[in-house]
């Protein structure tokens, strides 16, 4: 059997065999028979992924997430649109007075990430460069490795939030996919949307 694997997924195998000290193939191979030991645990058989009408797989939890600021640092809002099969999606966000982009396209994240009833496929849809390079690009796992240290030795900034995502991502299959913001995506729109609503009312109260 020959599966073929985006770039971004491949990244992620190699930063965290490199972690771990594994070869690339034998670290891939675990992870598939613990997820088969896992779906046989619970009684359900792993579905392969079946492309739907509207583009999401089947089985697949999908969750668009977008944060933002009004100045940065100053009063923020957060939001994410999870699809999990039913005939709408689930919509949820916050706000805080004072915080940061950065901060906020994270607890977008987060916050999404808490939804879904583990383990599930997952894939998490943001505009965000600063989380997807993060993920996609094995910088987590270097943070981690390193002691929450960048490569110049400075501390890594928001260390408190990646630390929860980096335990929630844990818990899922999850597929970090970027998508152009402000770019006629209706998901995407709709989380920007929820992000003004959260702080228009952060703001009120």
């Amino acid at each position: 059997m020959v599966v073929h694997l985006d770039e971004g997924v491949l990244r992620r195998i190699r930063a965290a065999a490199e972690a771990e000290g594994k070869d690339p193939e034998t670290l891939a191979r675990e992870f598939i028979v613990e997820r088969l030991r896992v779906e046989e645990e619970r009684g359900e058989p792993l579905e392969p992924p079946f492309e739907t009408q509207d583009g999401r797989e089947k089985g697949t939890v999908e969750i668009h997430t977008d944060g933002g600021c009004r100045g940065n640092p100053g009063p923020g809002g957060w939001a994410a649109v999870i699809y999990d099969g039913g005939p709408k999606p689930e919509e949820i966000y916050g706000a805080e007075e004072e915080t940061t982009n950065q901060r906020m396209e994270l607890r977008a994240a987060i916050e999404g990430l808490r939804r879904p009833r583990g383990p599930r496929r997952v894939r998490l849809h943001s505009d965000s460069a600063y989380l997807l390079n993060a993920m996609n690009q094995g910088w987590l796992v270097g943070w981690e490795r390193n002691g929450w240290k960048r490569a110049d030795k400075k501390p890594v900034k928001n260390a408190d939030l990646w630390r929860e995502l980096s335990e929630l991502a844990r818990l899922h299959e999850v597929a970090w996919v970027k998508v152009k913001g402000h770019a006629g995506n209706p998901a995407n729109e709709r989380c920007h949307a929820l992000v003004q609503l959260a702080m228009d009312r952060g703001r009120r109260r």
